[in-house]
């Protein structure tokens, strides 16, 4: 999918657009109106079974659409000021942004939702790769990890802390099929084993901007802006991040998502 901004052709306003293409043949499939461009389309994600396009407007209006027919399936309003969305499972979505609340909302029908939890001093937020309704949010100081069965309980069901002179960055943070969290700031990667808590801080890479585990969780890639903008592949070992990577590649410009196929 791709998102755009173009001229209604029924009046002069200019709309967010979604494109839905078939990936096997690039074959267009249907458009999805999603607003007026005066508002910000913030942040957009596919439901887990494909069926659904979440799309968050103006940081606290969330729309659901069809992926197959482009129809509005719900609309939520006031969710606090978010900046990203994510989905924990086809029925409940994760909001978050930087040092805002972090909020959990349960789609209960197509009219009503149930926020069930939020707190602040969010730094990033990532859902687990199993879609079990685990979710980790990087703090100040720590990080936490919550079950969205237990988000009632208002105590996440483990906290690991970290040195607080590591000031992690913002939206940089990244979940392995094996259970290991990552994240970094400019100067250091730490590696978080979700299996036995335990948490290594490793300062042997310089200039992380961006995170990404592989699908076997086997290599973590980092990419580094210097004036060069590269891509680095480091392997993993139980939680022990590798100094030297075993692949580097110049990114050929300005480097600003980066992503792995399910395939590796």
């Amino acid at each position: 999918s791709i998102n755009s901004i173009r001229k209604d052709p029924d009046s002069d306003y200019y709309n967010h657009v979604i494109d839905i293409y078939d990936s096997s043949d690039l074959l267009f499939v249907n458009s999805i109106n999603v607003t007026c461009c005066n508002l910000v389309l913030s942040d957009y994600k596919w439901s887990p079974d494909s069926t659904m396009i979440v799309v968050l407007v103006d940081t606290d209006n969330v729309s659901g659409f069809s992926s197959s027919t482009g129809e509005t399936i719900f609309s939520l309003s006031y969710l606090h000021g978010s900046d990203y969305i994510d989905w924990l499972s086809n029925d409940e979505i994760v909001l978050y942004g930087y040092g805002k609340h972090t909020t959990v909302q349960k789609l209960d029908s197509v009219d009503k939702y149930t926020c069930t939890k939020h707190h602040h001093n969010t730094i990033s937020v990532v859902v687990s790769p199993h879609m079990d309704g685990q979710f980790a949010v990087l703090t100040d100081g720590s990080v936490r990890i919550w079950d969205f069965n237990s988000i009632g309980n208002k105590t996440p069901i483990r906290e690991i802390p970290f040195d607080e002179s590591f000031i992690p960055t913002a939206n940089n943070i990244a979940w392995s099929q094996n259970g290991f969290v990552a994240f970094s700031n400019v100067t250091k990667v730490a590696i978080l084993n979700t299996n036995n808590n335990t948490m290594c801080i490793h300062d042997g890479i310089n200039g992380i901007n961006r995170l990404v585990f592989s699908p076997t969780g086997e290599f973590l890639v980092g990419t580094r802006d210097s004036g060069i903008y590269n891509i680095h592949i480091f392997p993993i070992n139980k939680e022990t991040i590798s100094e030297t990577p075993v692949k580097s590649y110049n990114a050929g410009g300005r480097l600003l998502h980066i992503s792995f196929s399910s395939n590796n």
